[in-house]
C-alpha cells in the first residue's frame, strides 16, 4: 500500500480545485460530507462484502498534500482478518483544465517530471536522501501513469482508466518492511469519471478486489452517478 498511496497522491496532484459553478457533487466537496454521496450498501452488494465497512474522510486543497480534494476511503476485513480498501476522491476542475488530459510527448514528460521535482525541493529539505529519491521516483511514475490512460466509453461525461503496477523491487525494503514482502505484485486501477465540473476517482487494487477489478470499478461508478 505504501507505493500505491504515494502514486495516488502524485496522480491527484495533477487534479485541481477551482471554479465556483455548481455540480452534482458540490454539496459533498468537503471533509464532513466526503463520504455522504456513497451508498455503502451498494458498494457492499457489488463487492459481495458481508463484513462491516468503515469510512474515513479527508480533505486537502494544499500542494503539500497533493490537492487530493474530498477523499473517502472504505475499508473492511475479510475472513482472514486482512484489511481491504477502496478509495473515492472528488476533485473540481479549473476552468482551463482539459479532461481527458492531453497526452504528452517524451520530451514534454521529462520536462514536467523535472519541474515537479524542482517544485518539491521547497518542502523536502528535512527529508533524508532515500526518501527524496523515493519521492522523485514517485513523481516520475505518477506523471507517466497519468499520461498512459485508457478511454472508457459510456460513463459520465467522459472517463479514463489508469493502471499502476507495483512490484517488490520498486521499494526500499528498509522502509517498507514485511508489508511489501507479503504483497508481491499488485495492479492498482484508478477510474476517473468527469461529471459536470467534478472528477470522481475510484481506486482499488487486485489485492482488494480479487475478481475483475476494473469492471467492478466501472459498475460502482455507474451506480454512484445514477444514485446522485
Amino acid at each position: 500500500m505504501i507505493k500505491s498511496k504515494l502514486a495516488l497522491i502524485g496522480l491527484f496532484t495533477l487534479s485541481s480545485c477551482g471554479v465556483s459553478s455548481q455540480g452534482m457533487f458540490t454539496d459533498f466537496y468537503n471533509k464532513e460530507k466526503a463520504c455522504d454521496y456513497l451508498n455503502v450498501d451498494t458498494v457492499k452488494s457489488v463487492l459481495s462484502i458481508e463484513q462491516d465497512i468503515t469510512k474515513e474522510a479527508q480533505f486537502s486543497d494544499s500542494f503539500f498534500n497533493g490537492y487530493m480534494g474530498a477523499w473517502c476511503e472504505l475499508s473492511w476485513n475479510d475472513k482472514n482478518d486482512e484489511t481491504h480498501t477502496i478509495t473515492f476522491i472528488l476533485t473540481k476542475l479549473k476552468s482551463q483544465d482539459v479532461f481527458p488530459p492531453i497526452k504528452l510527448s517524451e520530451k514534454q514528460l521529462v520536462s514536467k517530471i523535472n519541474q515537479a521535482n524542482k517544485s518539491m525541493q521547497s518542502y523536502t529539505s528535512h527529508y533524508d536522501k532515500s526518501m527524496i529519491k523515493l519521492m522523485e521516483k514517485n513523481n516520475n511514475d505518477s506523471i507517466r501513469n497519468s499520461n498512459d490512460y485508457q478511454l472508457i466509453d459510456n460513463l459520465g461525461d467522459s472517463a479514463t482508466l489508469t493502471k499502476i503496477v507495483t512490484n517488490n523491487d520498486d521499494f526500499d525494503q528498509s522502509m517498507a518492511g514485511d508489508l511489501i514482502k507479503k504483497q508481491g505484485t499488485i495492479i492498482t486501477y484508478i477510474l476517473s469519471v468527469k461529471s459536470e465540473d467534478f472528477i470522481l476517482k475510484i481506486s482499488s487494487s487486485t489485492k482488494d478486489i480479487l475478481i475483475n477489478t476494473q469492471e467492478t470499478l466501472k459498475q460502482i461508478a455507474q451506480l454512484i452517478l445514477q444514485e446522485n
